[in-house]
């Protein structure tokens, strides 16, 4: 039952044409692999593209914001404030947002 799914890898490995999003008429060569990456929590999100455990929206399931814990010496501002473990309150990731985001990274302008 996997065949199919690994004849689309094989495919992908070897390298396709695809349409450019900006120039319909254009054709982009991509290659792409299958990855396993198995390693702590921060690594894993780190080489997945999501950010570090100090990050406010540290979730890559989540909109959840970590406030930082409140103290009188600046060393517990690096400190994140990871309770509130009520997963009804948290606002889902989704594809639509995510692609949106994309977008607004594409097209952001730089000096």
């Amino acid at each position: 039952y996997l065949q199919p799914l690994v004849e689309e890898l094989k495919e992908l490995w070897a390298g396709v044409y695809i349409p450019c999003a900006h120039h319909p008429l254009k054709k982009v060569f991509i290659r792409a692999a299958l990855t396993c990456c198995m390693s702590d929590v921060p690594a894993t999100r780190k080489v997945c593209g999501f950010v570090g455990h100090n990050a406010i929206k540290g979730c890559s399931k989540c909109y959840k914001e970590f406030s930082s814990l409140e103290s009188s010496d600046h060393i517990s501002d690096l400190r994140r404030n990871f309770s509130g473990f009520d997963r009804e309150c948290w606002p889902s990731r989704n594809l639509l947002d995510h692609r949106a985001q994309a977008d607004n990274h594409l097209n952001a302008q730089t000096k």
